[in-house]
């Protein structure tokens, strides 16, 4: 028997016609609030967010990051889903 895959949800940014993405305005692995462009911090904020993404997608065409406590370094709020 073949075990099946655990597939961990990620991230995707894309950029269209060859462009890179050039700055990260606001990341946050918690439970951030808002809308377009209008995002703010939850109360459960990973202080890693801002330099996870950063690191992953700046100066790339495309990038995806893991959502996980694993890559975001710790569970911020046991029993909230971050996202």
């Amino acid at each position: 028997m073949y075990e099946s895959a655990v597939l961990a949800p990620e991230v995707h940014l894309q950029c269209d016609n060859e462009q890179e993405i050039v700055s990260v305005t606001f990341a946050s692995f918690g439970n951030p609030e808002g809308h377009c462009r209008q995002y703010v911090q939850g109360t459960c904020h990973a202080d890693t967010s801002h330099s996870v993404v950063i690191q992953a997608c700046q100066e790339k065409r495309s990038c995806s990051i893991p959502v996980s406590t694993k890559v975001f370094r710790g569970d911020l709020c046991p029993g909230t889903t971050e996202k």
